[in-house]
């Protein structure tokens, strides 16, 4: 119920009171249990978002075990996998959206809940990247990440786009195909060669 109302309408914009009407329970109950909503709003975000952290960890760990040599889009897929799983479940995609407008949150909350959530596991699989991608700086590997994050979280946060832009040609609820395309799609990404950045120009100056 909590997760649902968070998504739909944001932090700010949630009310304890929808929330315990929804669940059965007076407000007097949320506060004794979460003491505020910014204790509930966190306590639904690291509990889903650790689950997503600690399999993408788990997984990670499994494929190294079970290859001698990664392949980019393994990775890809191994670190897409909870969140796509996740979807599936309607309480699930409800944190999917919760997480995807996170950016709109104030900072004091999404950064540190982000932080404490998120970036060991991210950093795990920058390393594995930059096992098999050699020749990509471990500085663009982090941009290419952060990019992946946001295309990941805006192809599944139900803004339905792709519906309505491919006029029902693709459908965003068909979670295998919508995994397969951005396995591809951010694979490529990650492998694209290094752009030299060209060299200034002489003989100008700025006026």
């Amino acid at each position: 119920m909590a997760e649902r109302e968070f998504a739909q309408r944001g932090f700010a914009g949630a009310s304890l009171r929808r929330i315990g009407e929804q669940a059965g329970v007076s407000q007097a109950v949320i506060h004794y249990h979460f003491g505020s909503k910014e204790g509930l709003f966190q306590e639904i975000f690291l509990h889903r978002g650790r689950a997503i952290a600690d399999e993408r960890t788990t997984r990670l760990l499994r494929l190294r075990r079970e290859r001698r040599k990664l392949t980019v889009e393994e990775i890809v897929r191994t670190f897409l996998q909870p969140a796509i799983d996740m979807k599936r479940d309607p309480d699930g995609a409800a944190f999917i959206r919760l997480q995807a407008r996170m950016h709109t949150e104030p900072e004091e909350i999404g950064n540190v809940l982000r932080r404490q959530v998120f970036d060991v596991s991210t950093r795990l699989y920058v390393d594995a990247l930059a096992e098999v991608l050699p020749q990509i700086p471990k500085p663009t590997l982090y941009f290419r990440m952060i990019f992946s994050v946001g295309a990941y979280l805006y192809a599944i946060s139900d803004a339905h786009r792709l519906d309505e832009v491919s006029q029902g040609a693709s459908d965003a609820r068909d979670f295998d195909r919508l995994l397969d395309e951005l396995v591809t799609y951010l694979g490529a990404g990650f492998s694209v060669p290094v752009r030299k950045s060209p060299p200034a120009a002489r003989g100008h100056r700025s006026r």
